[in-house]
């Protein structure tokens, strides 16, 4: 009979993963050559990886068929990658077994069936504030509206809504930002309309541009918009309505006067007799940043005091 002689470096001696006992139902360290049994019924669990070196695997099965509802998702430790990326990983398929390997320091750990992981980021978005227009034959106009506002930081948002929830976004993907303008201011002529403010948006969140001021001898209403502009004059169409949990409303002009402020994010314009005649709607005070700064307040009436777009000052035509 034949004999095949066996050497040492053809002999597989791996016995695949050391599989835990305990069902891991909370965020964990994992550790190399291990395997283990998640349990996600309760919610979302963490793995933080080990340092890993080139070769080391590691494995987690989905013990109750839930990581497409609750998901597990990887941390890789310090500086090192997943999947060439340094930042968290998810898999959201159910019943599946995540196999993940350490590569290198340039791909880092790499596995089947996981993605970038949501992450969960707080928003500030203020469009563009709309402009003012200045006063025909001398006579003062109202307010741009401020831009519109939404934000998930602190407890309030524009236009009296609560703050909004913070939005998920993945790494590695592209979003859209755009920073709304102001709007131009009108010239002084009869009937003439400032311009709107331009829209903002960050991802999938968006705000309205301030609604432009309207010159006082117009019939039609000041403009519209994230925050109204204030109304021209008491004869005139009525002041700019706000956007829905963005801003308010422009002011109001009562008796014959000049014109009212236009909106902010936190209220609507006012008017009222001299001196103070129209006041801008109140910004709100967001410390988003590391500072509290007042932001996405509506324009004073035009040639008084304070004067302007809305968010801006000029003593004639205002941009916002």
């Amino acid at each position: 009979m034949a004999l095949t002689q066996v050497t040492s470096d053809v002999v597989d001696g791996s016995l695949g993963p050391d599989w835990q006992a305990d069902i891991k139902t909370a965020d964990f360290n994992a550790t190399n050559g291990e395997g283990y049994f998640v349990n996600t019924t309760s919610g979302t669990v963490t793995v933080t990886l080990p340092a890993g070196t080139q070769g080391d695997e590691i494995t987690f099965q989905d013990y109750s068929s839930n990581f497409d509802t609750n998901l597990i998702t990887f941390t890789p430790n310090g500086s090192q990658k997943i999947q060439g990326v340094a930042a968290g990983y998810s898999c959201t398929t159910k019943d599946t077994t995540v196999r993940l390997i350490y590569q290198d320091d340039t791909r880092g750990w790499s596995g089947n069936s996981i993605s970038p992981a949501a992450l969960s980021i707080h928003f500030l978005v203020v469009a563009g504030g709309g402009g003012g227009s200045s006063g025909y034959g001398g006579s003062p106009q109202g307010g741009g509206g401020a831009g519109g506002l939404r934000t998930s930081w602190g407890s309030l948002s524009g236009g009296g809504n609560s703050a909004e929830n913070s939005i998920a976004l993945a790494t590695g993907t592209n979003y859209t930002v755009t920073v709304g303008a102001g709007g131009g201011g009108a010239a002084n002529n009869n009937g003439y309309m400032a311009g709107a403010g331009g829209t903002s948006q960050f991802g999938t969140i968006t705000t309205v541009g301030g609604g432009g001021s309207r010159n006082w001898s117009s019939s039609a209403a000041a403009g519209s918009g994230g925050s109204g502009a204030g109304q021209a004059y008491n004869t005139n169409g009525g002041p700019g309505a706000g956007t829905t949990n963005q801003g308010f409303a422009g002011g109001s002009v009562t008796v014959t006067g000049p014109g009212a402020g236009g909106g902010g994010a936190g209220s609507v314009g006012s008017w009222a007799a001299s001196p103070t005649f129209g006041i801008g709607g109140n910004g709100i005070n967001i410390d988003i940043t590391g500072s509290t700064v007042s932001y996405a307040g509506g324009g004073g009436r035009t040639l008084g005091t304070p004067p302007g777009g809305g968010g801006a000052s000029a003593a004639t035509n205002a941009a916002g």
